[in-house]
């Protein structure tokens, strides 16, 4: 099995960012980073004083018994991503995060 680490779309992204609101209608709001803010936009921590947001997010863009949200660290604007989708971001080598796996059906 291969394995894919992926980002946020950067689509979905700006579809928040402008409509100023989260996929939730939770508000768009900045915040400044204190630097431990993993950031799910492009996979690394955030770095001290970064302008970033707190928003909801669900990776599932359609009805699925695996559905949840929950609260994520993204960029307040946007940013270049993630690209190498086959190698472990580095910054995160080293965190007590969890990262859920899903296969290519959502599971």
């Amino acid at each position: 099995m291969e394995i894919q680490y992926t980002a946020i779309p950067a689509e979905r992204l700006e579809a928040m960012r402008s409509a100023g609101t989260d996929e939730f209608q939770n508000k768009w709001q900045l915040r400044v980073a204190e630097g431990w803010e993993p950031l799910r936009c492009c996979l690394r921590k955030a770095e001290v004083d970064e302008d970033i947001a707190l928003i909801c997010y669900s990776p599932w863009e359609s009805p699925s018994p695996w559905m949840e949200a929950g609260p994520i660290f993204v960029h307040y604007e946007a940013c270049s991503g993630y690209a190498d989708t086959s190698v472990h971001p580095e910054s995160l080598l080293h965190s007590k995060a969890i990262m859920n796996p899903f296969d290519h059906t959502g599971a």
